[in-house]
């Protein structure tokens, strides 16, 4: 009597059902993460705006020293330098931009603390501590 080598049907189905499943778990991972996709570039989007905003106040202490630090998007006097970075950009994809300038932080004259928030499709909050040395 010779003995057959290979694979029954049962073994063949088992195996196919096997690699269903790990397909089916693979291809519902990728589903995820293509979900996620656009909440990450929804965030990146924020970030990019919001460093947009904190460069353009920090800058604002070399021309206006330690103690002049203001948000010129805010502030009555915006050039039309800042005009872009203060509302094209952050109003044309559809983010809200605002900044909190808190000077004395925690009672020390020499601490500045800068915190700029961006709300919209995505989000993000940066936040500096700048010293008078």
């Amino acid at each position: 009597m010779r003995k057959q080598q290979g694979f029954t049907l049962i073994e063949l189905v088992i195996f196919m059902v096997i690699v269903t499943i790990m397909a089916a778990t693979i291809f519902l991972g990728f589903d995820m993460a293509l979900q996620q996709e656009n909440v990450v570039s929804n965030n990146a989007n924020a970030m990019y705006i919001g460093q947009q905003r904190m460069d353009l106040i920090i800058g604002q202490r070399i021309e206006n020293g330690f103690s002049g630090f203001v948000d010129p998007c805010v502030s009555l006097f915006a050039s039309p330098a800042t005009d872009n970075i203060c509302s094209k950009n952050a109003f044309a994809f559809g983010y809200t931009v605002s900044s909190t300038i808190t000077t004395s932080w925690s009672g020390n004259a020499n601490l500045t603390s800068i915190v700029v928030n961006v709300t919209g499709p995505g989000s993000a909050t940066l936040s500096s501590l700048v010293g008078n040395y």
